[in-house]
């Protein structure tokens, strides 16, 4: 695995193989979780790389699967846990990007607004609908330009 693969990437390669150690061990997740007392959640997030995993507890998987203590593969998944652990190297630029969210929740915000102002007898525009003053009056046509509210 190339040295610059990403956290992500490497939490996905560990889930991979951890269900891989498993299965070759002939473990259903309820064992596991039964020897181990957790959770069957908390094994089906991490063999699905939804949860980061501590060193420990891959330990403590690797000893249920009957993986060698010390051993090469035991040592190599470790150091894979440890490296999928670190943050990403987008997090040293965390400032640099701005936050777009903040932009989103006003947008929202504000549909949220205008959908309450519709729905409350208002027009696109914000103004109660029948009220608004138009030029040619009520109808807009022509030739009643006296009138300067509608009815």
């Amino acid at each position: 695995m190339p040295a610059h693969s990403s956290p992500t990437v490497k939490r996905r390669r560990l889930a991979a193989e951890l269900r891989s150690y498993r299965d070759r061990a002939g473990l259903t997740i309820d064992e596991v979780a039964q020897r181990l007392e957790w959770s069957t959640a908390k094994i089906s997030r991490i063999e699905n790389a939804r949860v980061s995993v501590l060193p420990r507890d891959v330990k403590f998987l690797l000893g249920v699967y009957g993986v060698e203590e010390n051993g090469e593969e035991w040592e190599a998944l470790l150091a894979l846990t440890r490296e999928s652990r670190q943050k990403g190297w987008w997090h040293a630029y965390g400032d640099a990007i701005p936050d777009l969210r903040v932009g989103v929740r006003a947008r929202s915000s504000a549909d949220r607004r205008l959908r309450t102002r519709r729905h409350a007898g208002h027009d696109a525009h914000g103004q109660r609908r029948g009220d608004r003053k138009t030029r040619g009056g009520a109808d807009g046509q022509a030739g009643t330009a006296d009138r300067t509210r509608c009815t």
